[in-house]
């Protein structure tokens, strides 16, 4: 968590130059000075004026601008805090991101906004870099991903090295490859990191009321709530923590026996002013029960269209053949739906809030985005769409059904349509599809959430998919008998690379992407250095191999209090310019 924290920090401070964050600092330009690496990015004195150039991986005002501007997305409820609040536009900086934040930003934001800005090189090498920590913080992890990323996590660091300055990789940038070695000994993460703890802490920070005796009253307050909790256990007709509801919580069937048929088993909870409606004669027909069976036996051709003109009527006729055999669910289905409908503007469906694009306009969070996995033309494909109205049908026996008219996007068109880069699936949302079949039962859609694609412009939209909090994707495994072997690892590790997509983590080559030659930007304007703030000591012109090793201790030249005063200025100080020189040499 921590790591990814400073990673996150190091990557940001660097490509919007925030001062006391960057890693490509005046001093770090005068380490690439005197060890005699990159000359475009040395310092250059004219006079007693000194600049430095905009390295390629650095960005302008304007483009720091539009980045931070782009930065103010809306995420599901839940998912993550308000990152807009740490942005400021008009400086071009962010600022006061959290763990959760950096965490968010680093494996889900940063593949999507760096396209825009950066060379593809560039691009590759962080995307790479975001695949890794959001390929070890999944849940659930498979043995062969994990070799697999060992392997390219080298490549990742090489492709790296190569782009930004030597101050970048501080110990914490190289922790990252020690966090592999850990999740192939520990497992999983989510066990293991510190987010619950932080939040823990936080709430005994809220216990202070005497800032004199911090301890005091946390120690005070934490003995008050477990003596109302253990009470909590014996209260009876009241709200207590054991028996409220989560806040995303369903409703249960309102029934009083459980329905036989899943369709009027969806356990969904309204949100919002009820509306009442009459549907037209052609939607209703398009949201009754499907059937594609008996169509399918008499005639391959043309199921849909005779489906929807004929399934009513016989569905309708079938009722009265065995009137004792048939239950009250199939009775009701087969007399049809009210035409008078109720819409709604949101719902909670397995835990999941859903809002119409409408609801949420003035929101600050997405919850109108939605996936139905189908077929088109034969082939399994998902269907990415906005939820636009949330509709209850009303059946005989209180049954009801509830359906989501949505807009989809034309996922069928490959180059006009849809796009799929850099492990990231782009639709465009000025095309859709499907413009007479907008409903789907609420039971089927998943949710996902959309961001602006900076690389194609216009009306293109990331796709990002979730897995929403309690829910696990839980594999079936085959039991082995012990007549075969007492082992029972084998069984599982094989059930895990059936469900992994491997294609997703391809092996990483040394040449994806040719790097340019030009390691600063010439079209732009070289920033200006203060003088004041360059290390007292003088750089040297040149490195001699033969007296480079200086054994009095740079401590007493620089002090202590300079080193501790400024943790990014001691990765970059000259003791560490002499000591990355002794081992270069003792290595040549």
């Amino acid at each position: 968590m921590h790591i990814e924290k400073n990673i996150c920090d190091n990557v940001l401070g660097t490509l919007l130059n925030i001062d006391g964050k960057t890693k490509d600092s005046t001093n770090a330009r005068r380490d690439l000075a005197n060890l005699g690496l990159r000359k475009e990015l040395h310092l250059q004195h004219d006079g007693n004026r000194i600049s430095m150039s905009l390295g390629f991986y650095m960005l302008n005002l304007n483009e720091r601008r539009k980045f931070c501007a782009w930065l103010s997305v809306k995420f599901q409820d839940g998912f993550a805090s308000n990152i807009a609040r740490c942005v400021s536009v008009s400086d071009g900086k962010i600022k006061g991101m959290k763990s959760h934040d950096c965490h968010i930003f680093m494996q889900e934001l940063l593949p999507v906004v760096i396209g825009g800005f950066l060379w593809p090189y560039v691009c590759q090498a962080l995307i790479n870099l975001s695949s890794y920590f959001k390929e070890l913080c999944s849940r659930t992890l498979d043995l062969s991903v994990l070799h697999q990323l060992q392997a390219n996590i080298p490549i990742i660091f090489c492709k790296l090295e190569m782009i930004f300055p030597p101050a970048f990789f501080d110990i914490m940038v190289h922790l990252a490859i020690d966090l592999l070695e850990e999740t192939l000994l520990a497992r999983l993460v989510q066990y293991r990191w510190m987010y619950p703890f932080k939040r823990y802490l936080r709430k005994f920070k809220r216990y202070v009321r005497n800032r004199a005796c911090p301890e005091g009253s946390i120690a005070e307050a934490y003995v008050h709530l477990e003596c109302l909790t253990f009470c909590s256990i014996y209260l009876r007709d009241i709200e207590t923590r054991y028996n409220r509801e989560e806040r995303n919580s369903d409703v249960a069937n309102e029934l009083g026996n459980e329905p036989c048929l899943s369709v009027f088993s969806q356990k969904v909870r309204p949100l919002g002013t009820v509306s009442s409606k009459k549907l037209s004669d052609t939607l209703m027909r398009k949201a009754r029960w499907e059937h594609h069976n008996i169509l399918k036996e008499e005639d391959p051709h043309n199921i849909n269209r005779r489906h929807r003109s004929q399934f009513p009527s016989w569905f309708k006729s079938r009722r009265a053949i065995r009137p004792s055999e048939v239950i009250n669910d199939i009775y009701a289905l087969a007399c049809g739906p009210d035409p008078w409908v109720a819409s709604y503007a949101g719902c909670i469906m397995n835990g999941v809030r859903f809002h119409t694009k409408e609801r949420e306009r003035h929101r600050r969070t997405q919850n109108s985005g939605v996936v139905v996995y189908g077929e088109h033309n034969g082939s399994p494909i998902d269907f990415y769409g906005v939820l636009h109205d949330i509709i209850e049908l009303r059946y005989m026996g209180r049954c009801k059904v509830y359906l989501f008219s949505c807009a989809w996007y034309d996922v069928g068109d490959s180059r006009r349509g849809i796009r799929v880069r850099d492990h990231l699936t782009i639709v465009n949302t000025a095309r859709h599809m499907y413009k007479d079949e907008p409903f789907a039962l609420a039971c089927q859609a998943l949710q996902v959430f959309y961001l602006t694609d900076l690389t194609l412009g216009g009306s293109w939209q990331v796709v990002h998919k979730i897995t929403n909090r309690n829910v696990y994707n839980i594999h079936l495994m085959t039991i082995v008998d012990d007549e075969n072997g007492d082992d029972d690892s084998s069984g599982g590790e094989a059930e895990d690379d059936v469900h992994t997509d491997l294609h997703n983590y391809p092996p990483i080559l040394e040449s994806e992407s040719a790097m340019g030659n030009l390691l600063n930007r010439v079209d732009e304007e070289n920033l200006p250095v203060d003088p004041a703030i360059i290390s007292r000591r003088v750089p040297s012109e040149s490195v001699d191999n033969d007296s480079f090793i200086d054994d009095d201790p740079l401590d007493d030249e620089l002090g202590m209090d300079d080193i501790n005063d400024d943790d990014n200025s001691s990765s970059e100080s000259g003791q560490h310019l002499y000591e990355e020189t002794d081992v270069l040499n003792m290595l040549i």
